[in-house]
């Protein structure tokens, strides 16, 4: 699905042969497409390099009602190579391992990496979108540096309200830790609460999304009180 958000750049392209994932959120490799998609399985079988675009996708956009917010969890990634790239396929830039539809960058610059209309192997699952915010962010009771910057605070909002022009179902939005499948062990991590303090409640109260009941096919660890900590919000319109 073609989407246009200002200051975005589009790498499905670049991104479209990268079947899993690099492991640099602190995880081994594994499959970026959800199991039991055509992407999944095309992924598995691929002898060479594997081109997404020759694949069926995987979900009709009309469903997609969730955003869930991730943080990297690492400090800093190395720049975008130049746009002129973003067609290259067989990229081995990080951000195009990321398991997540979108990444917002510290400096602000939006990138889309895998089309909405793919289920990822991610706490958004059939029903959700994944974005990652760039940075590893804490979740002490005082705000600590690194913090996330004005940057991409605005620019984590733009892609939101460009997404609920784009996608007509779109109604919830979670931090990660409160819809995680399993024992919830990022529950208060991610995506920690610089992110959804700005972001996750700015959505809340701009959009009228709703964060405290998942829809019916998420878990709810619900929202921690540190995802939840008033201290990180910047207070910004």
């Amino acid at each position: 699905m073609d989407i246009y958000v200002p200051g975005m750049r589009d790498r499905r392209i670049a991104a479209s042969d990268e079947s899993h994932s690099s492991g640099v959120q602190g995880g081994s490799r594994r499959p970026i497409f959800g199991d039991g998609t055509a992407a999944r399985r095309a992924g598995d079988a691929a002898h060479g390099v594997f081109d997404l675009r020759r694949y069926r996708t995987g979900r009709d956009p009309r469903i997609i009602s969730t955003v869930v917010l991730h943080q990297t969890a690492v400090a800093s990634v190395r720049s975008l190579p130049p746009v002129a790239t973003d067609h290259d396929i067989a990229s081995e830039h990080v951000f195009d391992h990321m398991i997540a539809h979108f990444v917002v960058c510290a400096d602000g610059s939006l990138v889309y990496t895998h089309d909405v209309e793919h289920i990822l192997n991610d706490a958004g699952g059939r029903f959700g979108i994944d974005i990652e915010f760039e940075g590893d962010f804490g979740n002490d009771p005082e705000p600590a540096e690194p913090r996330l910057g004005t940057a991409a605070i605005e620019a984590g909002r733009r892609l939101l309200l460009w997404l609920d022009g784009y996608l007509p179902a779109l109604s919830h939005i979670h931090p990660h830790g409160q819809v995680q499948r399993g024992a919830g062990g990022k529950l208060h991590s991610c995506c920690g609460p610089d992110i959804w303090m700005n972001i996750g409640e700015w959505a809340v109260r701009r959009l009228g999304w709703i964060c405290d009941t998942p829809v019916a096919s998420y878990p709810n660890h619900g929202i921690s009180p540190r995802q939840r900590n008033t201290a990180y919000d910047r207070q910004l319109p």
